[in-house]
């Protein structure tokens, strides 16, 4: 069958060109349903923050849950973590409301980057 056997981060990362695109950015945004300390072991987030990191770009984390050892990120390249969840709710719940608990949580960071002013 000719498999091959590839990174599944590996893949998101060359076929959206992200390298290219994390080059020139001022922020970078990235997330997942559930950030905790797998996610140094080639998630999304993870291999996104390994390019950005090579730029000097920050990069802002969304998860609908952070739990315990997310932080841990903080070595390999992300530069903050925000829960979307912005109040009590079942998983349905916010699953159910994820774009606009993602809008928000998106809306009030660039807020505090534009007003802090960072630049690359």
């Amino acid at each position: 069958m000719n498999g091959k056997l590839e990174s599944g981060v590996q893949m998101v990362i060359n076929s959206n060109r992200l390298e290219e695109k994390i080059r020139n950015a001022d922020l970078v945004t990235t997330g997942e349903g559930k950030t905790d300390e797998q996610t140094v072991f080639g998630k999304v987030p993870f291999g996104v923050a390994q390019i950005a990191k090579q730029y000097n770009v920050p990069v802002v984390c969304l998860s609908g849950v952070l739990t315990d050892g997310a932080e841990k990120l903080y070595d390999h390249g992300i530069t903050a973590l925000f829960s979307i969840v912005n109040k009590d709710m079942s998983l349905k719940e916010a699953m159910d409301n994820t774009y606009g608990l993602v809008k928000n949580a998106s809306e009030n960071i660039i807020r505090l980057f534009s007003a802090a002013n960072i630049k690359k």
